[in-house]
C-alpha cells in the first residue's frame, strides 16, 4: 500500500469512523499495491484508529497489535539520519511512503519510498541542524514517537545506526544525458518500429484510447478502460510474477543477502564485521530477510516444477 498525494496523514477522528470504510476521500489517500487480500480498508482504518484514539491505559498493547514498533522507529531514524528532505511521513507530511501487512505477521510495517532528496542531494539541500522529531508534526505520529514506552526505542535505534561507523562517499552524477544518448540495440529498434507501425495503423483505422502492445508477435491493443481502476481512476498496478524464470534470473543478479550467505559462518562473520555487529546480532537483525526465499531455480526439471520452485537463488 502506498500513500497518494500528501493527505495520508494516518489521522482519523473518532466521530468520523462511521461510514469511513467506503468513503471515497479516504480511498483516494491510500493506493493498494498488493491486492485486497493483503490489506483491506478495514485493516488500515483499524490501525489508524488505534494510533489516534486508543486510550492511554491500553495504548502500548493496542499499538503493538497493529504496528511493528521497532520497524517504524527504524523508518523514522533512517529518515532523520539521511536528512531526507522529500515530503514524506518521515518528516511530518502524509506523502511518499508505503505500508506492508504480512499474512503470518499482520502488523503494519513502513516502507521507505522516494529517496531522491537525501544527504544534501536533490532539489532541496539537507540541514544538519534539522530536528530528529520532524515526523511528529503529524498528531498521530507525535503521540506514537513520544509515547514513554516507545520513545526509548527510537533513541536506541538512532544510537545503533550512528554507531555503525560506515563511511560513504556521495558523488553527484546526472546520467540522464548518457541514458538518452545510448545507442539502441537491434532489439530496441525492431520493437519500437513495430509498436510505432501498429499504433499508426490502429489510429488510421479508427482505433483510439488504447495502449499498443505486441504479444507473441501479434498486435494486441489494450483499452484504457481495462487499464484503469474504476474506484481510483488510476492505472491498475500490474504485479510482477515472482514465480517466473525471468524474475528468478533478475533476482539472482541482485546484490542482496541470500540464504546460503547465512549457511557459511565465515561469510556471516565478514558481513557482521562491516556492520560493526557480532555474528549473532547480525543473524538476529537480518536473517528474516531470507526466511521466505524460494529454492534455487532448477531449469533441468523446470517443466515438472511447481510455480513456487521457480523463483529461488539460482
Amino acid at each position: 500500500m502506498s500513500s497518494s498525494g500528501s493527505n495520508a496523514t494516518v489521522s482519523i477522528r473518532r466521530d468520523r469512523l462511521e461510514g469511513l470504510y467506503t468513503a471515497p476521500e479516504f480511498a483516494g489517500q491510500y493506493v493498494h499495491l498488493a491486492g485486497q487480500q493483503r490489506i483491506t480498508s478495514r485493516d488500515l482504518i483499524n490501525m489508524i484508529n488505534v494510533l489516534n484514539n486508543a486510550p492511554n491505559s491500553n495504548y502500548t498493547a493496542a499499538v503493538r497489535q497493529v504496528v511493528n514498533v521497532e520497524d517504524w522507529m527504524l523508518y523514522f531514524a533512517v529518515n532523520a539520519l539521511l536528512e531526507n528532505e522529500e515530503t514524506a511521513l518521515g518528516n511530518g507530511v502524509g506523502d511518499d511512503y508505503g505500508m506492508y501487512r504480512g499474512l503470518s505477521d499482520p502488523r503494519f510495517v513502513l516502507v521507505c519510498h522516494d529517496w531522491d532528496t537525501v544527504l544534501g542531494e536533490g532539489d532541496t539541500g539537507g540541514n544538519l541542524s534539522s530536528p530528529i522529531f520532524r515526523a511528529t508534526a503529524l498528531p498521530a505520529i507525535n503521540r506514537f514517537m513520544k509515547w514513554p514506552v516507545f520513545a526509548p526505542i527510537y533513541y536506541a535505534t538512532l544510537k545503533r545506526l550512528t554507531g555503525l561507523g560506515i563511511q560513504t562517499t556521495i558523488v553527484s552524477k546526472n546520467i540522464g544525458y548518457e541514458l538518452r544518448c545510448a545507442d539502441p540495440i537491434p532489439y530496441d529498434m525492431e520493437y519500437t518500429r513495430d509498436l510505432g507501425y501498429c499504433a499508426a495503423k490502429y489510429l488510421f483505422s479508427g482505433g483510439h484510447a488504447a495502449m499498443v502492445s505486441l504479444r507473441g508477435g501479434h498486435f494486441v491493443p489494450i483499452p484504457f478502460a481495462r487499464m484503469l481502476d474504476p474506484q481510483t481512476g488510476r492505472t491498475r498496478v500490474r504485479m510482477v510474477d515472482i514465480h517466473s524464470t525471468r524474475y528468478a534470473i533478475a533476482r539472482r543478479y541482485m546484490i542482496r543477502l541470500r540464504r546460503d550467505d547465512f549457511e557459511d559462518p565465515a561469510t556471516v562473520a565478514r558481513f557482521a564485521g562491516v556492520a560493526h555487529l557480532t555474528p549473532e546480532d547480525f543473524r538476529r537483525q537480518f536473517a528474516y530477510l531470507v526466511e521466505h526465499e524460494a529454492p534455487p531455480l532448477d531449469l533441468l526439471h523446470r517443466g515438472d516444477a511447481s510455480p513456487t520452485q521457480a523463483g529461488g537463488q539460482g
